[in-house]
């Protein structure tokens, strides 16, 4: 049948059979586990930058205009998820202080899951909210509910100008 084609299409042309089939300018890197081998390892991102297929430094947004979007060149900046209950606290807790964040939601954005991966390289989280206050991660909602409550929170904004 046609899966059965397209198995001996991959392997005629890769090597491999199954799916997921990762390729990397055409040559295939393997699957799910020798992905996650090769991130473990720290040589994954090294393999992808060296496609040009990743930014080292900056994330390409592209809202209006395609341009480089970098987390320094703004006060505060909050990637979220827009269902997530966890991003909706920190909002919450950011407006109560008077911060004005930048907000991308990562499930809605075209670029949302090559941001993803960004953020999981420069910071380890891989869980939203993620937020940035003077161009530095300060970790997600719990870290800025504790902040807030300590009054940490407003000093750092106030810090980045953002207040």
């Amino acid at each position: 049948g046609t899966a059965s084609q397209f198995q001996d299409t991959l392997d005629a042309y890769t090597g491999r059979r199954t799916v997921p089939n990762i390729l990397l300018n055409g040559k295939s890197i393997g699957g799910g586990d020798e992905v996650e081998a090769l991130h473990d390892a720290g040589k994954l991102v090294p393999l992808v930058q060296a496609t040009g297929a990743m930014v080292k430094q900056k994330v390409i947004l592209g809202v209006h205009n395609p341009k480089y979007f970098s987390i320094r060149n703004h006060p505060v900046v909050v990637f979220t998820k827009s269902y997530d209950p966890y991003s909706k606290e920190v909002l919450a807790v950011l407006g109560i202080v008077g911060a004005s964040p930048v907000v991308i939601e990562l499930d809605t954005h075209p670029n949302g899951d090559a941001i993803l991966f960004y953020l999981i390289q420069i910071t380890g989280r891989k869980t939203t909210p993620n937020v940035f206050v003077g161009g530095k991660t300060i970790g997600g909602s719990d870290d800025t509910k504790q902040l807030h409550a300590t009054g940490e929170l407003t000093l750092l904004l106030q810090r980045a100008g953002a207040l």
